[in-house]
């Protein structure tokens, strides 16, 4: 319904006029969305104000607040604030509006401390007239908000900085201000306070970290110690030259250096400061970027430094110290006249070019006896008054050596494109790499930190040493970087570190100044991300803009936020942003609503444009169509409105993360397939397989309790919707999934279960899950220690993958066919011609080389090669670290253990197993743990630590499943050594018994052996030596048919020493 706003009828929802009266009825539109920046807002209220309208009439209390409110909105304004409105006795005003300024919170602070100081002569006023004194709480806080149209009748700003700001207000004591905690990062350096205990405010889940503002300390010099000189030998060079010419030819120079905030100007020029010692008098000054007659404040400032003068000086003694400062001089009483006024010890008389003059005259006479350095910073901000005052003294001084070193973001050369007639270097660049990690380094003065953290925070400052020290900062604040002896430490993860307030604020408040246009083209820029096209941007920009989009980009390429890029689609200019923060600045300025309209749009360019490169941008499409979807979902649009969304977005991640899967690829495939599960809807077919494949991704990186989660989801599902094949699948993965989180379960039962998946995937024709459920049956067969059999599930498994088309399954079971050889009774020369045919097979391919590499490994350390055997085992480690394979990678422990039991260092072995072992406690796997218990076991029996052994012997018997036949027999082996060892001979002869029985049931050729020289040592020390000369004799018939040269020599040994 439209009510009419003439007469109040109510019309129908598609009327126009009014039926009543026929006037025009508002049009529904929505209301027009606005900017999303990072405020600071002010909140200050009278405490006591109803008493105080108590005691006065109502005439008089109205003329009180109106000169409180004056004197309030002054002292804001002053600063650059822009006052939002009056709430009864509250004022409230923002920083940030309508243009952003780097400096936004420091502002703000300050103009809070004037309003808190403006209330004494206020108060003086207040109580000769009416009796009364007006006391105020004060709150300042900063954050986003999203900023709103005025002249359409919305807000000015909301956002939860504001209620935090109105907050801090209330809780606060009459004559206090408090910070919040992001005002309080941002101007640290300038202010005093008092740190207050987190404070409860209403309506906050959380306490709010606050401090009680004592001071603002003056200027805006940062009271820091210089970081380290980095990388600008050149330039520091190329300014000395230029000085000593300037010295020998008594002839002003002017130099400017430019670059972008933080980029290492002022640094610079503190380095060659640091290299004239006292050659030279150097007087230094800084543009204000605001306040009240900033033209000549500069000036001030020099003319301050250079007579001694204090800030709070009286008038006199201001031009008393510059009579004697320029006592001697020609004409020195109408220079200290017209210098007077600019130090603000004089009424202003002179015009601008008599004050040029004194100017001069004044500098002339301070460098009559040595070079005068001027040091002007911040330039970009000069009045254009300034800056011709610059260029006359440098234009216009005769004999003087005065060297003018000007510092200037390169928006000075936008605003006078011929300044200094090109005394402008070319622009400072970022530090390289090495550069950044030897800033890093001191930074941190001098201790050690990790490379890959310190590669990990250059990348985040891109460069830019301001960026870097503010990273460095912020994590040591947030205590995600501490010192501990000589090297710094990591705390927490990194990967989610926000990008430091201060640096926000910069880059905000530049961003802040581009043209409406521009800005729309950056923003969509900055939504496609770090790279991004023309053609691109001319899909997301608004219709009227399309047209000007090249001018657009060239603009702000001059302007240093963007430069040119090679291309990865023909045809297609390709454009980068200068630093990444720049994009997330933009990126953080774009209203959510029209990040997801721009994320889609992008998307449907991206497929039209990708062609037959479609597999290679799936993912990037998957990502925009999902952050879409997650806004649209932030803003509160249903989820059956979204449904068609999540599906796109989620087909395209879950096809990404598939090949990642196949590639071996487990961190990427585990965050592309969780992600796509996220936005798939329950009942689509892509949400089961989807689950599937993370089942499997995070199974392999350790995440054991997620994959079961994300198992059971989708049995679930397959079964809801009649789905067999979907349910075989799932029963397989779960059966893979209990030989490492509980192994007990998998019992001959388990067997019986796959081949009960087998026949229903049969008839269903499914060659994959076949291929996959003859693997399982072949892992299961491995966990008994029956390698043959073993070896015929995975043959049968390699020949299912084939009709599938199943590469990754094939190499699977191949890695699997070739390590059951290892064990089992496969010939040396044969196994070794298996591990050349899979290397062959995989080649490039490294998760499956691994398996390879580890056999072979064997190989060479049962022929005695052992050095070559443990290149072998740690390259197969390395590859599965690299792919995020922490299982497998753990697993390969075992193997080095080996490799060192046969080389005779128990030590070494001991160590290696361990490595596994803590690696699979903390993983929570099971399986391996039982197995790796009872070798380190073994490895303590070598050693003579009988103890230790006898404890991890029983953690194994504990651990390890009844048809786990290599644990069982491994802890019994171990324990019947160690009985022997403690004088109890029955017992270990029973023991030793035991596990020469249970390996009966095995093909483990090894193990069959390891056992009987275990039975012989028990013997032997029961003085039983037939008996042990009898194992003997069979262990070395058992390792020559193995092939293992050196297990049977170590046995033929023992028996030489046998009675």
């Amino acid at each position: 319904m439209a009510v009419c706003p003439a007469c109040g009828q109510s019309n129908p929802a598609r009327a126009r006029f009014c039926m009543s009266c026929a006037s025009a009825l508002p049009l529904e539109e929505p209301a027009p969305r606005g900017a999303r920046k990072t405020v600071t807002v002010v909140f200050c209220d009278v405490e006591g104000s109803t008493p105080l309208g108590d005691r006065l009439d109502p005439e008089s209390y109205r003329e009180v607040m109106t000169r409180y409110f004056r004197r309030m909105r002054d002292a804001l304004e002053r600063h650059g604030g822009t006052v939002e409105k009056f709430i009864g006795d509250a004022v409230m005003a923002v920083f940030g509006v309508p243009l952003l300024h780097e400096d936004d919170a420091l502002r703000a602070v300050r103009a809070a401390s004037e309003m808190r100081t403006a209330l004494e002569p206020l108060n003086e006023e207040l109580e000769r007239r009416w009796g009364v004194r007006i006391r105020t709480r004060i709150g300042v806080n900063t954050g986003e908000v999203v900023v709103g149209d005025v002249a359409a009748g919305q807000a000015l700003v909301v956002g939860d900085a504001v209620n935090v700001a109105a907050r801090l207000e209330q809780v606060a004591e009459p004559g206090e201000i408090l910070l919040g905690p992001e005002t309080y990062a941002l101007v640290r350096d300038h202010v005093s306070t008092e740190e207050l205990a987190p404070l409860r405010l209403k309506g906050k889940p959380h306490r709010v970290a606050a401090h009680r503002l004592l001071g603002v300390e003056p200027g805006t010099a940062d009271a820091r110690p210089d970081p380290p000189f980095v990388d600008r030998e050149d330039e520091l060079a190329d300014l000395r030259a230029a000085f000593e010419r300037c010295v020998a030819d008594r002839t002003p120079e002017l130099r400017t250096i430019l670059g972008s905030a933080g980029v290492g100007k002022s640094r610079l020029s503190r380095e060659f400061v640091a290299g004239l010692g006292d050659r030279a008098l150097v007087l230094t000054a800084r543009c204000p970027p605001y306040g009240d007659g900033i033209t000549f404040w500069p000036v001030a400032e020099l003319v301050k430094r250079a007579c001694g003068i204090a800030d709070d000086e009286s008038r006199a003694r201001v031009r008393a110290r510059l009579d004697e400062t320029l006592a001697g001089a020609e004409d020195s009483a109408l220079i200290v006249e017209r210098i007077a006024s600019v130090v603000g010890a004089a009424e202003p008389a002179a015009g601008l070019q008599e004050t040029f003059w004194a100017v001069r005259r004044l500098l002339e006479w301070l460098g009559r006896d040595r070079p005068l350095v001027l040091i002007l910073d911040d330039l970009q901000w000069a009045e254009p008054a300034f800056l011709d005052l610059i260029e006359y003294l440098v234009g216009w001084s005769r004999g003087l050596a005065l060297f003018a070193l000007c510092l200037a973001r390169p928006d000075l050369m936008d605003r006078r494109p011929t300044w200094g007639a090109s005394s402008a270097s070319p622009p400072l660049g970022p530090l390289g790499d090495e550069e950044s990690q030897r800033l890093l380094e001191g930074l941190l003065g001098g201790a050690r930190i990790d490379r890959d953290v310190a590669r990990r925070i250059a990348e985040s400052g891109g460069g830019n040493p301001l960026f870097l020290e503010e990273t460095l900062r912020m994590l040591e604040d947030d205590g995600l970087l501490r010192r501990r002896g000589e090297r710094w430490i990591v705390t927490g993860d990194l990967s989610g570190v926000a990008v430091p307030a201060s640096i926000h604020a910069l880059l905000g408040a530049r961003l802040d100044r581009l043209s409406p246009d521009e800005l729309a083209v950056i923003r969509c820029a900055a939504v496609i991300g770090k790279v991004f096209w023309w053609g691109a941007i001319a899909e997301l920009v608004p219709d009227a803009v399309r047209p000007h989009v090249g001018g657009h980009l060239q603009s702000l390429v001059r302007r240093d936020l963007i430069r040119p890029e090679p291309s990865t689609f023909a045809g297609e200019d390709a454009f980068r942003f200068h630093h990444i923060l720049i994009q997330e600045a933009a990126y953080r300025g774009t209203p959510k609503l029209d990040r997801a309209l721009l994320h889609e749009i992008f998307a449907g360019w991206a497929e039209r444009v990708a062609g037959d490169r479609m597999l290679e941008f799936e993912e990037v499409i998957g990502y925009h169509l999902e952050q879409a979807h997650r806004y649209r979902s932030e803003l509160g649009e249903p989820a059956e409105e979204l449904r068609d969304l999540g599906l796109r977005a989620g087909s395209r991640l879950g096809a990404a993360g598939a090949r990642a899967l196949e590639r071996r690829d487990m961190n990427a495939a585990g965050d592309l397939l969780g992600r796509a599960t996220v936005l798939l809807p329950p009942d689509a077919a892509e949400r089961r397989s989807s689950l599937l494949a993370l089942a499997e991704a995070l199974a392999e990186t350790g995440e054991l309790q997620r994959a079961e989660a994300a198992l059971d989801e989708a049995e679930r599902l397959a079964a809801e919707a009649g789905d067999e094949g979907g349910v075989a699948h799932a029963v397989i993965q779960r059966l893979f999934l209990l030989e490492s989180t509980d192994p007990k379960r998998l019992t001959e039962d388990a067997e019986l279960g796959a081949q009960r998946s087998i026949r229903k995937l049969e008839e269903l024709g499914d060659d994959l899950g076949l291929a996959r459920a003859w693997l399982l049956v072949g892992d299961l067969r491995l966990a008994r220690s029956r390698y043959a059999a073993a070896g015929e599930a995975f043959s049968r498994a390699i020949e299912h993958a084939r009709r599938a088309g199943a590469p990754r399954e094939e190499l699977d079971a191949l890695g699997r066919f070739v390590g059951a050889g290892a064990y089992g009774p496969t010939p040396l020369p044969e196994l070794e011609r298996r591990c050349e045919e899979l290397l062959a097979a995989a080649r490039g391919r490294g998760g499956h080389e691994a398996p390879a590499l580890r056999a072979l490994a064997v190989v060479r350390a049962m022929g005695g090669r052992f050095d070559e055997a443990r290149d072998l085992a740690r390259r197969a480690r390395s590859i599965l670290e690299d792919l995020g394979l922490r299982l497998r990678a753990g697993w390969v422990s075992e193997t080095l253990g080996s490799i060192e039991m046969l080389a005779g260092d128990a030590v070494a072995a001991e160590r290696e197993l361990r490595a596994g072992f803590d690696v699979m406690a903390e993983l929570g796997e099971h399986g391996y743990q039982a197995t790796a218990a009872a070798m380190l076991a073994h490895a303590l029996v070598r050693q003579g630590r009988f103890e230790e052994a006898e404890r991890l012997a029983a953690l194994s018997a504990s651990a390890a499943a009844e048809d786990d036949l290599a644990s069982q027999v491994l802890w019994r082996s171990a324990g019947a050594r160690v009985l022997a060892a403690s004088g109890s001979m029955d017992e270990a002869e029973a023991l030793a018994r035991e596990a020469s029985a249970l390996v009966e049931a095995t093909d483990d050729v090894n193990m069959h052996a390891d056992t009987l020289v275990d039975l012989a040592e028990v013997r032997r020390t029961e003085g039983e030596h037939d008996g042990a000369r009898a194992a003997l004799d069979r262990a070395i018939e058992l390792y020559e048919a193995k092939g293992n040269v050196v297990g049977a020599e170590a046995a033929r040994r023992m028996l030489a020493r046998a009675p």
